[in-house]
């Protein structure tokens, strides 16, 4: 019981340190160019992929090995200086190494998420600028200033800032102007990107311009795809809602009102019982 309470402290310690040091932003300098020589370049690309993936572009390599070292070592010492122990100590330090890991994929799940959701309605605004006589390089530069005016209806984006998905249509569009291909855009958008509707999308793009079909119809298929997948998503959540309300129910809801009501019918009983007598 000692352990599991320290493990708690230890994992409570640890959460509140990360979030405080996403606060203050990492406002060390000289400390990032010191740690930057001890990933190679392999690690950065591959953990600046992530941080971008999370919508992170604040932030840089060496500011995510920079948590994960304080993490580990302030949930080390933590477990060295209430235990004592040895071997909870390593298990401390490993498993505050892998709790930043799955924090941050778990900000590229919701950071990917809400990139899919905004996907829909921007497909129909570039079919709409298509199917007037656009090409694809204007359509999407006219659709990226509606979403910076602020026309796009998004009640939580704040007027002259991009959305997420706004951001890498734009570098798209700057990869295109700048005299890369297409195709080679659109490979670029799928590596920074790992939504799969975003991915699919640019696949079906990219079929619509090699087989010389309308890109704006295959579009118009994509997005009501997309909102097909998306209600399917709610209902399948929804019919899953009483089973994840069974466990709640059965450890706390029916034990208290069996209390409530076994309680009342003791004291009736016992009121009943002391009449007779």
């Amino acid at each position: 019981m000692t352990h599991w309470w320290i493990a708690g402290l230890a994992g409570l310690t640890m959460l509140i340190l990360m979030y405080g040091l996403m606060a203050l932003n990492f406002a060390i300098g000289p400390v990032r160019h010191k740690l930057e020589s001890w990933l190679s370049w392999s690690a950065r690309e591959r953990y600046q992929r992530w941080l971008n993936q999370a919508g992170m572009t604040h932030w840089v390599a060496v500011d995510l090995l920079i948590l994960r070292v304080v993490v580990t070592l302030t949930g080390s010492s933590l477990a060295f200086w209430l235990t004592g122990s040895l071997s909870l100590t390593v298990l401390m330090g490993v498993t505050a190494w892998v709790v930043v890991w799955w924090w941050l994929k778990s900000k590229v799940g919701q950071y990917q998420q809400r990139l899919t959701a905004e996907l829909p309605a921007f497909l129909d605004l570039l079919c709409l600028c298509m199917s007037s006589g656009m090409n694809l390089q204007t359509a999407v530069a006219l659709v990226l200033d509606l979403y910076e005016q602020g026309a796009t209806g998004r009640t939580n984006q704040k007027r002259g800032r991009d959305s997420g998905l706004a951001t890498y249509w734009r570098r798209w569009l700057s990869a295109v102007c700048s005299g890369t291909s297409r195709r080679k855009a659109f490979e670029q958008l799928m590596a920074e990107v790992s939504a799969p509707a975003i991915r699919r999308v640019c696949v079906a793009m990219l079929q619509a311009e090699q087989a010389g079909a309308g890109m704006a119809t295959s579009l118009m298929v994509q997005a009501e795809q997309l909102r097909q997948e998306r209600l399917m998503t709610i209902e399948r959540k929804a019919m899953q809602a009483p089973v994840k309300m069974l466990l709640p129910l059965v450890v706390c809801f029916f034990p208290s009102t069996f209390l409530v009501l076994g309680f009342s019918m003791w004291l009736s009983l016992a009121d009943t019982m002391s009449g007779f007598s």
